[in-house]
């Protein structure tokens, strides 16, 4: 069932179309959150987002996988 954060992306992008639906999060403090992400419908959608972790911030943990996606960006 939709909740707050599928139609707060729905409207903030014009009534476009849901991308990403509801995920829900908690942060370092303990506090808990959900967002959605959502696109204008007038907006192209030319590409595709990867998301790479590299660890505690050293670039020799990073994956391969990760890395040819780096590459290929």
């Amino acid at each position: 069932v939709p909740g707050v954060s599928e139609a707060a992306a729905i409207l903030s992008a014009g009534g476009g179309e849901l991308v990403l639906e509801k995920q829900k999060g908690k942060l370092s403090e303990g506090n808990d959150f959900t967002f959605a992400v959502s696109i204008n419908k007038e907006s192209m959608r030319l590409g595709h987002i990867e998301i790479v972790g590299a660890g505690p911030g050293d670039p020799e943990l990073i994956s391969v996988k990760g890395k040819n996606f780096l590459e290929a960006a």
